[in-house]
């Protein structure tokens, strides 16, 4: 079992706009934050394990810039997978009898009287599906921004009409979503880092998109006043989509325990080793003092058969010395810092 994409076929594109030249949006400084974490993460072989060179950022474009990396991940027959991660201010107002939802740039407008102007300066969700639905086989888009479940809710989500695509959202499709200015990440995306970071108490050395999921809503579960995520998983639910950190520390631990036990084993080879050679040694000792012979060739004897013993005696002693104290102690050590760090 692996993870279900091709790290040489799989690009992922991360975009973060954290501030607007127009004075209807806030900034969202912890935007940063996200995506400087998920790019590591995506480059952490213990995770995900992706090429950088396979890693696109984009902080604050303008939708021109948005466009234009969109229209050339399209362009690309190569790309297999394709990961795509936005965080920023999402935009919904009503037209023609329904809602329209943008993904905003650092140069869109709000005006809930004028769609066209909106729509120039924003990439509205139904056009960016129309990019998503040409890029690759397989796709998992992430939004981090208000209104998201506009894409996993409403009749025009992207994943009941476009196959292989997973779609999750920070919020419901009438909740804002909501970030604190002085933190270094948003709130969805604190949650969703810590999943990718330290796993999930399961057996499985690979989490699918639909276990991130839950163990994402999970933890977002634990604060009532926070929005809670949706999805929409027109991929599969057996995707596995990043390795599970709480698999290898459980990994770890057996190693840890492994090793120990041989070395367990190792002592008491070598206790019955010592002793049936000092019971051999006895054996001889009374005999030698019963034999009556001179005392010189007793005393040859007796170094004669106590070689054995001294030999074992030196050679463990050697060993402790030079290698298993430290080597006990390493052990003992490793294990105790497994266990304390597995469930973290």
């Amino acid at each position: 079992m692996s993870l279900h994409f091709i790290p040489e076929n799989t690009k992922v594109l991360l975009v973060g706009t954290t501030n607007y030249n127009s004075p209807d949006f806030a900034p969202i400084t912890p935007a940063l934050g996200n995506i400087s974490e998920l790019r590591k993460i995506f480059q952490n072989k213990d995770i995900v394990g992706l090429p950088n060179r396979n890693i696109n950022v984009l902080i604050n474009p303008n939708i021109e810039e948005l466009i234009k990396s969109l229209k050339r991940l399209k362009s690309d027959p190569n790309i297999e997978t394709f990961f795509f991660y936005y965080v920023g201010h999402g935009y919904v107002m009503w037209h023609n009898g329904q809602n329209h939802w943008f993904i905003t740039a650092k140069d869109s407008v709000a005006d809930v009287n004028d769609y066209d102007y909106v729509k120039r300066n924003s990439l509205e969700y139904s056009e960016f599906k129309d990019y998503i639905e040409s890029i690759g086989q397989k796709r998992i888009v992430i939004f981090d921004a208000c209104y998201s479940g506009q894409a996993t809710q409403s009749t025009n989500s992207i994943s009941n009409e476009i196959k292989g695509t997973f779609v999750m959202s920070s919020a419901s499709a009438n909740e804002q979503s909501l970030f604190n200015p002085s933190d270094e990440y948003t709130y969805f995306t604190k949650e969703l880092i810590k999943v990718f970071k330290n796993g999930l108490k399961t057996k499985d050395k690979f989490l699918t998109i639909n276990d991130v999921y839950k163990g994402l809503y999970e933890e977002i579960e634990k604060y009532p006043n926070l929005p809670k995520p949706t999805q929409k998983n027109n991929l599969t639910k057996s995707f596995n989509f990043v390795k599970n950190k709480q698999f290898l520390k459980i990994d770890n631990i057996q190693k840890q325990v492994d090793m120990l036990i041989e070395l367990d084993n190792f002592m008491k080879n070598f206790e019955q080793t010592l002793f049936q050679l000092m019971t051999d040694y006895k054996k001889k000792l009374n005999y030698l003092e019963r034999s009556g012979l001179p005392m010189e060739i007793v005393s040859n004897y007796k170094k004669h058969y106590k070689a054995p013993l001294i030999l074992h005696l030196n050679n463990i002693i050697q060993m402790i010395n030079d290698k298993d104290k430290r080597y006990i102690k390493g052990n003992l050590d490793a294990l105790k810092n497994a266990i304390e760090h597995a469930y973290d």
